[in-house]
């Protein structure tokens, strides 16, 4: 793998998690009694799993992978999956 390659596949994965973060900051924002008598410390525990979960549920359904030959109905099947796999993985 090309250096070029290597560092655009470590961005894409990177980037997951300050985007999960953010939207649990914004439901945290739109919807401010779902998250009622949560400690900071709860807080933490729920996102760090969170990212855990999403980051099992990707490798499970390949997101990662080089989707160069896929189109885009595929790759959003695959972001499904991995969406349906994170609720799983997370509410189990």
């Amino acid at each position: 793998m090309t250096r070029p390659h290597f560092i655009y596949n470590t961005i894409r994965v990177l980037i997951d998690a300050p985007v999960l973060i953010g939207a649990f900051f914004l439901t945290k924002l739109i919807f401010p009694l779902l998250n009622q008598g949560a400690t900071s410390h709860q807080t933490l525990v729920y996102l760090s799993s969170a990212v855990l979960a999403w980051y099992i549920s990707a490798q499970f359904s390949r997101v990662y992978q080089d989707l160069r030959s896929n189109r885009f109905s595929e790759e959003i099947i695959q972001v499904g999956l991995t969406f349906f796999l994170f609720i799983f993985v997370h509410s189990s």
